[in-house]
């Protein structure tokens, strides 16, 4: 029988050499036909299998007598590979932005579903910010939200604005006590009846709107004439928006 399955996927394996990796791990060394029986597949597949491995460098291989067996090299070697991934893809990043930048689409739209989805809209606003944007704008906030699915990259942002001299302009309900925003946030107030729980934020040619639904999910737009709408209707808000002494509550 396969030994329990630890997702290593992750890291570039099929299910099928996950399958055969951990179990060449849980013995000493198999023969083909050892690993077919145990992980329930093809003999023909597990000698494709194990060929695949043999060329990322996770699986050895002897002869011993009249029978070729294997054996699993150090999962050292996962974090060796996935390190020399990691090099690989610096390298094609510049040329990979510049397929990018040369696409005709006037709109890039995508839909980020799940807890991470917050993580997601803070780092697109940051490298946004990082690439010239010399001001966030959010409205519809909720601060409670964002510390419950966000801490960590909540606090890095409000440290990176604040290291840079950035500043965000934030419109929030009337009446809300829980401010996350630090330094550079600057609050103003709309009635409740006028308030959008769906945050919309605004950075450059960024627009990320964030529908709390559980889990929460992200709609992000990156196009210019979309942004300058978006922070003209935000502009109207704020100067009819009431302007109050706040504290952060984090």
């Amino acid at each position: 029988m396969c030994m329990e399955k630890i997702s290593l996927q992750k890291f570039g394996l099929t299910e099928k050499e996950e399958t055969v990796y951990l179990t060449l791990l849980a013995n000493n060394s198999l023969t083909a036909n050892d690993i077919a029986t145990k992980c329930g597949i093809h003999r023909q597949v597990a000698y494709d299998v194990l060929a695949r491995l043999l060329d990322k460098g996770l699986v050895s291989s002897i002869q011993n007598n009249s029978k070729k067996v294997f054996s699993a090299m150090p999962p050292k070697r996962l974090l060796d590979e996935a390190k020399e991934n990691n090099l690989l893809l610096e390298k094609m990043l510049p040329q990979l932005s510049l397929q990018i930048n040369s696409r005709k689409e006037d709109a890039l739209v995508s839909v980020v579903r799940g807890k991470n989805s917050v993580k997601e809209v803070i780092k697109l606003i940051q490298d946004k910010m990082e690439e010239g944007a010399r001001e966030h704008l959010v409205m519809g906030v909720d601060d409670k939200m964002y510390m419950k699915y966000a801490p960590i990259p909540l606090k890095k942002f409000m440290k990176f604005l604040e290291e840079k001299n950035l500043r965000e302009r934030v419109l929030a309900m009337e009446g809300e006590k829980y401010f996350a925003g630090e330094k550079r946030s600057l609050y103003k107030f709309i009635p409740k009846e006028f308030f959008n729980p769906t945050a919309t934020h605004i950075a450059g040619d960024l627009v990320a709107i964030l529908i709390w639904t559980n889990p929460p999910t992200a709609i992000i737009i990156e196009n210019k004439e979309t942004a300058d709408a978006y922070r003209k209707y935000f502009n109207l808000l704020w100067k009819v928006a009431k302007t109050k002494k706040w504290r952060s509550a984090v």
